[in-house]
């Protein structure tokens, strides 16, 4: 793999779900003057305002260029500039790009290269097809024919050990290219799962026994099953070694709702909406009390209701079963609570911690049932 150093710039903010304004060739060679003045308001399916300009916007607001060209962001993107360059960078593994081709046979999705250790690797979904994993290097992809489609990008697989917290190091895009065709950015009408957890959340050695982008995939993931079987968009807040307390690739799990990196906090108007939370956290709080563990998992717990006062939040007992017991307690008092058990999951792994590929899909299948079972409805 190509393996390159990383240069820090300051940017601009940005948060979730956003579409920024794009001209059909914004992948390569984008100028900043012409981008300044894409001034323009627009609303999303949601109903949520946004100032390209300005970089900012909520769950997936839709802007539109002069030439009517966009795409859609969902997922923990923030803009920066980097080498004079405007990007969309997320440090998070199943961040998503959305948008509708036509007159087109042939796209380049274009990224930067940022990592100091691996080339990442970003997965595609035409229509309803499978996702299909390749570097970020790898920019074609060959459509069909040149009718409507649906294109979905996800940010797929970066190596656990980049500095993602203080260096802002993950996966940086830049642009599509779609050849003369058009492009036009969508939010897929589909209720939205929020997943908070750590590696396994993430999807991390689901195709290997390495933590490295090569192994780590979140198409290969729990979540991404189980979202896929209850026709729901996954949103992913996952970092492996994180926990309630553990810091791990990133930071402490309230750092991690609250802080796209060390330097980004996130407003109160940028948090995403959902339909309904799972976390999945515990394992790598091995160091933790079981009376600090319930206290900071209870935290946790206030956090998201108050940030999600409609919603429920199913907590997944991790499958290491680690403070199982702190677990329930933590949540029986609260009646938006549901505990998920998962000690009579007979998973296989890679590596007797993370679940493989076909471990994942059993999880994602079996909290599927449960969900289904608790009243979700597509």
């Amino acid at each position: 793999m190509k393996k390159k150093g990383f240069e820090k710039m300051l940017a601009a903010f940005l948060l979730v779900c956003v579409t920024f304004l794009t001209g059909c060739k914004a992948g390569k060679e984008r100028d900043a003057a012409t981008e300044d003045e894409n001034h323009t308001v627009a609303e999303d399916e949601r109903g949520n305002g946004v100032r390209a300009d300005k970089g900012q916007g909520h769950n997936g607001a839709a802007g539109t260029g002069g030439d009517g060209q966009e795409f859609t962001l969902s997922g923990r993107w923030f803009e920066k500039e980097i080498g004079g360059q405007r990007t969309w960078v997320t440090l998070n593994d199943g961040a998503m790009i959305y948008f509708k081709t036509e007159g087109t046979d042939t796209l380049d999705i274009h990224f930067l290269e940022i990592t100091a250790l691996e080339t990442p690797y970003y997965a595609y979904v035409i229509d309803h097809g499978e996702p299909v994993r390749q570097l970020i290097t790898e920019k074609r992809i060959v459509l069909p024919d040149d009718k409507e489609h649906r294109i979905t990008i996800v940010v797929d697989g970066m190596t656990e050990f980049e500095d993602k917290w203080n260096g802002e190091i993950g996966v940086a895009f830049t642009g599509v290219d779609c050849h003369g065709g058009k492009i036009t950015g969508f939010m897929p009408e589909k209720q939205r799962i929020l997943f908070i957890g750590d590696s396994i959340t993430e999807g991390v050695m689901a195709l290997s026994d390495e933590a490295n982008s090569n192994g780590n995939s979140a198409t290969h993931s729990f979540p991404w099953y189980a979202a896929s079987l209850l026709n729901a968009e996954p949103y992913f807040i996952g970092y492996g070694a994180t926990g309630i307390f553990a810091t791990g690739s990133f930071s402490n799990c309230a750092d991690m709702l609250d802080y796209l990196s060390a330097t980004r906090p996130v407003s109160k108007e940028d948090i995403p909406t959902c339909d309904l939370a799972v976390i999945n956290m515990g394992t790598n709080d091995h160091e933790i009390d079981g009376e600090t563990f319930v206290q900071g998992y209870r935290e946790i717990l206030l956090k998201l209701h108050d940030r999600y006062p409609h919603i429920r939040i199913f907590c997944m007992i991790p499958f290491s079963q680690l403070h199982s017991e702190d677990i329930k307690r933590a949540a029986e008092e609260y009646s938006w609570c549901v505990v998920v058990e998962t000690a009579d999951w007979e998973l296989t792994y890679t590596d007797g911690i993370h679940p493989d590929a076909a471990g994942a899909t059993q999880a994602g299948e079996r909290l599927a049932e449960i969900l289904k079972k608790e009243g979700w409805q597509n």
